[in-house]
């Protein structure tokens, strides 16, 4: 793909609007088949990328997860939820926020959509507070929200928070043969030290300020013993807690933050463009956590 001179938007306002409108008209399965037409079509190029000739995989279903509204809940609520995000300006203030973070590091321009999250699934209104992004497959950033007053407010963190994702992992591909798990759980720790400089530390996620330093101190063991696992499968419960380990809720998330703060306490002159291309183990090793 030529790189990209500036920011493209993927038109999911008006395609949104769109579904909204004709999306009453069907139901079941021919209302599935619309959304995805829609919604999840528009974005086949970046399929491809994450799929890499994978039989089997859905860009939809994995936007319905979570990041997708269930086109079975009631179309009026998510019109309204339409509604709210056009009063807010909701896609004028994403594009102010990406190209702010593109000119801070100098980097690439994305590819971006917005869309209406899924406030049907518990974790993503509860534990995500109806918000959420991905950012890690350049030049793609997709960016998710069912609007309340708390999710609406961090929508520009949100924002930032992947485009910090988008240009660490355009020097450092995720997923690829020396993606361990000290890099996944320190990209995480960087894009949220970049939110707290570009937003504020009250914009920090709550996944993210979670844990103590103490209490990360306590987890510290278990993550320094696999700090140069290699597989994203194998960095999940590391990274979300789960799947039979015993680490709380996001544990990776806070344990990130917590290593580049304390990177940044021994290192006081230094900021987010130039921890950018470092190294994760450097950034650990650099740390208070040894």
């Amino acid at each position: 793909m030529a790189t990209l001179q500036d920011f493209v938007q993927v038109p999911t306002k008006d395609l949104l609007l769109k579904f909204l409108e004709e999306g009453p008209k069907v139901e079941g399965r021919e209302r599935v088949k619309l959304q995805r037409k829609m919604l999840a079509d528009p974005l086949q190029a970046l399929w491809d990328l994450m799929s890499q000739g994978m039989s089997g995989f859905s860009g939809y279903q994995l936007l319905r997860l979570g990041m997708l509204f269930d086109p079975d809940d009631d179309l009026r609520e998510v019109r309204a939820a339409y509604d709210a995000l056009v009063a807010f300006q909701a896609w004028e203030k994403v594009e102010d926020a990406l190209k702010t973070s593109r000119k801070y590091f100098g980097g690439p321009a994305a590819i971006w959509a917005l869309l209406i999250a899924d406030r049907t699934k518990p974790d993503v209104v509860e534990r995500f507070k109806g918000y959420t992004g991905f950012g890690s497959v350049p030049p793609y950033i997709i960016l998710s929200v069912w609007p309340t007053t708390y999710s609406l407010v961090h929508l520009k963190a949100s924002a930032v928070r992947e485009y910090h994702h988008q240009m660490r992992a355009t020097l450092f591909p995720i997923g690829g043969p020396h993606f361990d798990l000290a890099s996944a759980i320190v990209n995480e720790g960087l894009a949220e030290v970049f939110v707290e400089e570009q937003c504020g530390q009250q914009f920090v996620s709550e996944i993210a300020s979670s844990l103590s330093v103490d209490q990360v101190k306590v987890l510290w063991p278990k993550y320094r013993e696999n700090l140069k696992l290699v597989g994203m499968d194998r960095h999940r419960p590391f990274l979300y807690g789960g799947y039979g380990s015993d680490l709380p809720f996001c544990a990776g998330f806070a344990v990130g933050y917590q290593i580049v703060k304390g990177y940044l306490s021994k290192h006081k002159e230094s900021t987010s463009r130039d921890l950018i291309s470092m190294p994760a183990q450097k950034i650990v090793q650099g740390s208070i956590f040894q």
